[in-house]
């Protein structure tokens, strides 16, 4: 094995293959970065067929004009179940970035940890405890396990939803009791799903810079999600949720027929 560099292609082709790949270990994400001028880092490992075992983006930026401040986003992507391979690569990360004059090394895998509920009550362990223990061996810190929301660090609980194999109808059965009164009575009062274009983006940030202000809560400017639609591509959807008032009182009168015919043939049989 041997830890290197990796072409912007090598990358690609491999974390779009593995199934623990978050969207900020991608090659859009890395074409994003570039864009905003951040200096970036395409790493990873090759086996002795050169054939490419493990990925990582990272980014870095300036501290104190000599060193740099250097971060993996949701990376490395790597089979965590091969510990002897994971060990290699972050003694080797170590290595690489000290000779690009580290200062700081910041990561945060995208590694389950624990299985929660929607009550938030813990269901399960992940099994990965060992890798606290690996990364303390091999003088990484871990800075604790943070809730809420941070304008630096990203977000501890991910809401996953396993759809295979799954109906809609298997998964509004499985919802809990005000989610399927919510999905019902949206779906009877006509309202409806489709996704925005780039040219109606300005219709989701109205929305964004109304709840902003209502909720107290700082909005990104409009560059932020253009770029992101730019180099994420088919990776980002942009839903909005409506009412066509033309097919709904249509709807609405034709159950008031069916209701008018059923009520008529009530009375006739008094």
């Amino acid at each position: 094995m041997k830890f290197t560099n990796l072409t912007a292609k090598e990358f690609g082709a491999f974390t779009d293959s593995m199934p623990y790949s978050h969207f900020t270990q991608t090659v859009g994400h890395y074409e994003l970065k570039l864009a905003e001028g951040y200096e970036t880092h395409l790493v990873g490992i090759k086996n002795n067929n050169n054939e490419v075992i493990a990925a990582c983006l990272l980014t870095a930026v300036p501290v104190m004009k000599v060193f740099k401040y250097f971060y993996s986003n949701r990376g490395p992507v790597i089979d965590y179940e091969n510990q002897e391979l994971v060990h290699f690569f972050f003694n080797e990360l170590s290595k690489y970035v000290k000779k690009h004059r580290c200062l700081y090394l910041h990561i945060d895998p995208y590694l389950p940890y624990q299985y929660l509920n929607h009550d938030g009550e813990i269901t399960g362990n992940a099994g990965n405890d060992w890798f606290f223990d690996k990364m303390s061996n091999l003088g990484f810190e871990h800075t604790g396990f943070h809730k809420g929301f941070d304008p630096v660090l990203q977000i501890r609980y991910h809401s996953v939803l396993d759809l295979k194999d799954k109906t809609a109808d298997d998964i509004i059965k499985n919802m809990d009791g005000l989610r399927k009164r919510n999905t019902k009575k949206v779906k009877k009062n006509g309202v409806k799903v489709r996704f925005l274009s780039e040219e109606e983006l300005p219709i989701f940030r109205s929305f964004m810079e109304d709840t902003s202000e209502s909720k107290a809560f700082a909005d990104r400017d409009d560059k932020f999600y253009y770029n992101r639609l730019k180099y994420y591509k088919d990776r980002v959807l942009v839903p909005l949720a409506y009412i066509n008032f033309d097919e709904y009182i249509k709807e609405l009168n034709e159950e008031r027929d069916i209701l008018n015919k059923d009520l008529n043939k009530a009375l006739k049989g008094y």
